[in-house]
């Protein structure tokens, strides 16, 4: 029986935005109708997340009006939370990491209700051999807006698959062939824009960036910046590769980002950063060593963030602006 368009309308104003939002997959002509009659989901700007190395989580609220950080999570905030390692953050969720459990267990956590939901282990757990990077390492948290589903990727070193939880769909981890995508762990795993991001090492040593779309699991590699990769990070949505210099006493870094869509994507060198490890500022009290802020170096519409750890406890954050373009420093 075919549905007058107005009454669809009206059906589809009924609805949630996130429930319309997956129903534009049903056909071209509720695509249109949810484009075209519906109101847009309206998604406020996202604040970067900071881990530091202790570990703790921070929002950046507002670097230039002074408005600091907000403390999101501390494993100081539960003895179940003692060694977590933050994984990612979407929406609010946490996703963290248990590196003392094998395989790393993962469990996600909502700061503001206090909720927590405990994943399975993945398959063989126990005969995993521990990264020296530790287990989180091997994880990304991502989310698919269309679809409104989250999920979390596990990328393996040593077998040619990754490893993907839906939440709310599955009770177990799936298998995804990966050829020739072994993760080098330390450089990590990102999730963004409907994707799982990491790098791979072929067996002569070549790197290359694998990714994973979210909707369908299908398994790409795709084009690598033209300097070896420190670790990938997010940069206001758009996946960036860092890249180092490797000399710790002022070390070189340099900001490369994923620019364009589709075949028209190219890496192009945004910000060059200068990272002092440890000297005097104008009074006589120590500098704090200067990281740059993982999972998120963008600020604002231009900035990128480092953050360094005062006497053992202080978040101190820094704030670079570009002086040229397309280069910043």
């Amino acid at each position: 029986m075919d549905v007058p368009t107005d009454v669809l309308v009206k059906i589809l104003l009924l609805l949630s935005p996130i429930c319309r939002r997956r129903l534009r997959l049903v056909c071209r002509l509720w695509r249109d109708l949810v484009h075209e009659r519906t109101p847009k989901i309206q998604i406020a700007p996202a604040r970067p997340l900071i881990e530091t190395v202790y570990p703790r989580a921070y929002i950046v609220d507002d670097v230039q009006g002074r408005g600091g950080c907000t403390p999101l999570w501390t494993t100081g905030h539960d003895e179940a939370y003692t060694a977590m390692q933050l994984v990612g953050s979407c929406n609010g969720l946490l996703c963290l990491c248990d590196n003392h459990r094998p395989g790393g267990a993962i469990t996600l956590v909502n700061p503001a209700t206090g909720e927590a939901l405990g994943l399975p282990p993945i398959p063989g757990a126990g005969r995993l051999r521990r990264p020296k990077t530790g287990w989180h390492h091997a994880y990304g948290f991502a989310y698919h807006s269309v679809t409104g589903q989250y999920k979390i990727v596990r990328a393996s070193s040593d077998e040619d698959k990754v490893q993907v939880f839906a939440l709310g769909e599955a009770s177990s981890w799936r298998d995804v062939p990966a050829p020739d995508g072994r993760c080098r762990l330390d450089a990590g795993v990102v999730g963004l824009d409907g994707a799982a991001y990491w790098v791979a090492l072929s067996e002569k040593g070549a790197e290359r960036i694998m990714s994973l779309d979210l909707e369908d699991c299908s398994v790409a590699s795709i084009e690598s910046p033209p300097e070896p990769i420190r670790h990938l990070a997010e940069v206001r949505g758009k996946l960036a590769a860092v890249i180092s210099d490797g000399v710790m006493a002022h070390e070189k870094i340099q900001v490369w980002i994923l620019e364009g869509e589709g075949m028209e994507r190219s890496w192009n060198h945004r910000y060059s950063v200068q990272l002092p490890r440890r000297g005097l500022q104008e009074h006589p009290l120590p500098r704090p060593g200067q990281r740059l802020a993982r999972p998120h170096l963008g600020h604002g519409m231009s900035t990128i963030l480092t953050h360094g750890t005062w006497l053992g406890d202080v978040l101190v954050l820094y704030e670079h602006t570009p002086t040229s373009s397309p280069c910043m420093h």
